[in-house]
């Protein structure tokens, strides 16, 4: 019965141990989140390329490597945006994203006028 009882003293302390330690751990892995890494790539208000088509590795998980993936931060509350692009491209994607990485909002070349990103 002592055994038992010591047996389960360990684990507990164990546990214990072992949950601290993630508690300690969390703020290193918290910064390393889209959006800092985002940060390391580029200055705000500026595109920067993420994946490029036919390349396997990337920042991202789960990324097709038949698209090619470009991001950009940006605080609106210093000022709007205007999103511009030119070209001929049989499929293109908008997708604006808040710091928590929630879609406030996004579009495609199938829901704009003319297919064009003005």
């Amino acid at each position: 019965m002592r055994r038992l009882i010591y047996a389960g003293v360990v684990g507990l302390v164990l546990a214990g141990i072992v949950h601290i330690t993630i508690v300690l751990l969390i703020p290193s892995y918290a910064a390393k989140d889209a959006w800092a890494k985002l940060a390391q790539r580029g200055s705000p208000w500026e595109f920067s390329l993420v994946s490029e088509p036919g390349r396997l590795n990337s920042d991202l998980p789960n990324v097709d490597p038949a698209f090619g993936i470009a991001a950009c931060r940006f605080d609106l509350s210093q000022s709007a945006l205007r999103v511009t692009a030119d070209g001929d491209l049989p499929f293109w994607s908008v997708a604006i994203f808040d710091r928590k990485g929630r879609n406030i909002y996004s579009f495609n070349d199938r829901t704009a006028i003319e297919r064009q990103l003005l």
